[in-house]
């Protein structure tokens, strides 16, 4: 199975739907959720910023991305071919970095220092984090799994454990990295196969032994799947209560209360806040969680219209990051996570 394919073992899984009017402003009332969009809005990092904002730099490292995606096809195109005369006319354009360039990219990560945050997010294709992050090497260690999730403590007993709780130990502990970041985003397929796993033949024994992606599910979303039930009996309007950095410190959050955005997006934003109570409830990073030493942040991603929300637990709801809200989000960071 892909990551867009609909189906797995012969069982279909939620399919795209209609993208509401308002989302549709960046690539036209014809783009359904599943598809590719064209052009410059599919290579920049935020479609409804120009080409000029980043430079060609940045479009041309667009570009570069997408190179793997077009070469896999070459050898069954037509040479009159659009993309193979594509390929050939902008491959001797691209200003290929030198041996020089890496080795100066390397001494700026020396004299810079460590990474200032560990960042989980989905491997999904269409999230390229660094780019909407606008962050460059050695600024993040970068985690990355199918719905960016973190297993809860209570998984692991003895020495068993997996790639997240020890990535965290070496960013936070050895590296003494004080941020760490949870990232979802929208139309995520991770996320609309749990949302598929409520049905219990679907979620059975026997279909989990088949696939690895719905034993993954099962094992490590299934609290978000529970707090997501919660919400649905609510009717939507009803905040949700999660742990924080400790079991006493506890924060309400209002998902998604002005109705933008899919039923599987709202599961998504809840998943990416339960990850910050599994991150707290590892005994090596007690000490300082409570000494405020440090700080769980969660941003979710839509990758339609390439906005970035953060989590503010004083709006207690995902702000969108722009210009009338930055004051305001930059004040609560420096208050409260400084």
């Amino acid at each position: 199975m892909t990551a867009d394919d609909g189906h797995e073992n012969g069982q279909d899984t939620p399919r795209s739907h209609e993208i509401p009017a308002h989302r549709q402003k960046n690539y036209g009332s014809t783009v359904r959720e599943g598809q590719r969009p064209s052009g410059a809005a599919w290579m920049s990092p935020n479609p409804k910023l120009s080409k000029d904002h980043f430079g060609s730099r940045e479009i041309l490292c667009s570009f570069f991305y997408d190179i793997p995606w077009y070469l896999v096809r070459i050898t069954s195109l037509n040479e009159d071919t659009c993309t193979v005369k594509f390929l050939k006319e902008n491959l001797e354009k691209f200003n290929w970095p030198s041996h020089d360039d890496i080795q100066e990219v390397d001494k700026e990560y020396i004299f810079y220092g460590p990474p200032k945050a560990v960042f989980f997010t989905c491997m999904d294709s269409r999230m390229i984090p660094t780019r909407f992050t606008e962050t460059n090497v050695g600024d993040m260690f970068v985690v990355r799994n199918a719905g960016n999730l973190i297993p809860h403590s209570q998984h692991f007993p003895d020495e068993k454990t997996t790639t997240e709780p020890a990535a965290m130990e070496l960013g936070c502990i050895i590296n003494d990295i004080k941020h760490i970041i949870v990232c979802g985003h929208s139309d995520c397929k991770a996320m609309n196969l749990l949302h598929a796993l409520r049905d219990e033949e679907f979620s059975s024994q026997e279909n989990r032994r088949k696939s690895p992606l719905r034993a993954w599910l099962c094992a490590h979303a299934s609290s978000s799947l529970e707090k997501f039930a919660q919400l649905e009996a609510s009717g939507y309007h009803t905040p949700l209560i999660f742990q924080a950095e400790t079991p006493m410190r506890k924060f309400a959050a209002y998902i998604d209360p002005d109705d933008k955005f899919a039923i599987t997006d709202k599961l998504s934003q809840i998943n990416c806040l339960q990850q910050l109570q599994n991150i707290a409830s590892y005994g090596f990073l007690k000490k300082r969680l409570e000494r405020h030493d440090l700080h769980i942040h969660a941003l979710w991603f839509d990758i339609y219209t390439g906005d970035i929300y953060f989590f503010s637990r004083q709006s207690k709801r995902f702000v969108e990051i722009n210009e009338n809200t930055i004051k305001q989000l930059l004040l609560e960071v420096k208050t409260y996570y400084s």
